[in-house]
């Protein structure tokens, strides 16, 4: 081996590296051999054999298929998604109706109480009638003919029945063939109590149902009309009607305690 400055590195005999190719130099640990001035090659990934290719192949498809199926909505889900959306919407449409039913039975109850005064003939007509009852069929029978307590409860029985039909019928549907019914019995009454009276102070003997004649329905007929006047609950040709019928009643009435 030569030394001095002409002197060339050494080389590994032949024998060493029997692969040996010229440029090529042994760096690092004798297992990795580098090519002098080249990168390293990296390590290739372990391929699939053949069979396991073509097993993995047909799955690719099948296994689109099954996560297009799990991305895309059945046709049940989308009714059940349907459902669930329109069921705020349809909720909101029960309470409304809810609503309006309540509103609308709370404004005829209202409408109801406010209507009251429509009832005041038939309770004048209890009241009067209970006054009379004990002694007007003895009354007149002494000043006009011979009557009896039967017979005078028998027609009035039923008038009671007819009065409290109209009373309630105006009350709670205002149509104007009961307010014209009920106005006329009120008006009848408010006659009937001027007979009572005149009576009473013509003949000199007391008059059974004067006294409720005087206290009761002359002030609730003047009440009543007043009413009716105020909340415009009957025109002024029902309530020209409703007096006219009013006084032909109790000219029947009159009439049939002088032909008795």
């Amino acid at each position: 081996m030569s030394t001095g400055p002409a002197a060339k590195p050494a080389m590994l005999p032949a024998v060493n590296m029997p692969n040996a190719r010229p440029g090529f130099a042994l760096v690092g640990p004798p297992t990795m051999l580098v090519a002098t001035g080249c990168r390293a090659a990296e390590p290739m990934p372990p391929r699939a054999s053949s069979a396991a290719s073509r097993a993995v192949v047909p799955a690719a498809p099948a296994r689109l298929s099954e996560m297009a199926a799990r991305a895309t909505p059945t046709a049940a889900t989308r009714r059940a998604s349907s459902r669930s959306a329109s069921a705020p919407s349809q909720g909101w449409v029960a309470e409304e109706l809810m609503l309006n039913v309540a509103t609308s039975r709370l404004t005829d109850t209202l409408d109801a109480r406010a209507a009251w005064p429509f009832l005041l003939p038939f309770g004048v007509y209890v009241l009067h009638t209970l006054e009379e009852l004990p002694g007007f069929a003895a009354w007149a029978t002494r000043h006009f003919g011979p009557e009896t307590t039967g017979t005078f409860a028998g027609y009035h029985i039923p008038l009671i029945l007819l009065v409290l039909v109209c009373s309630w019928q105006a009350a709670r549907t205002g149509r104007s063939g009961w307010v014209v019914a009920a106005t006329a019995f009120q008006w009848q009454f408010a006659v009937n109590a001027l007979f009572h009276l005149t009576t009473w102070i013509a003949l000199g003997d007391y008059s059974p149902g004067a006294v409720t004649a005087a206290t009761v329905s002359l002030p609730t007929t003047v009440y009543y009309l007043a009413w009716l006047r105020r909340h415009q609950r009957a025109t002024t040709r029902q309530l020209a009607v409703a007096i006219t019928l009013g006084t032909l009643i109790a000219a029947a009435a009159i009439s049939f305690l002088l032909f008795l």
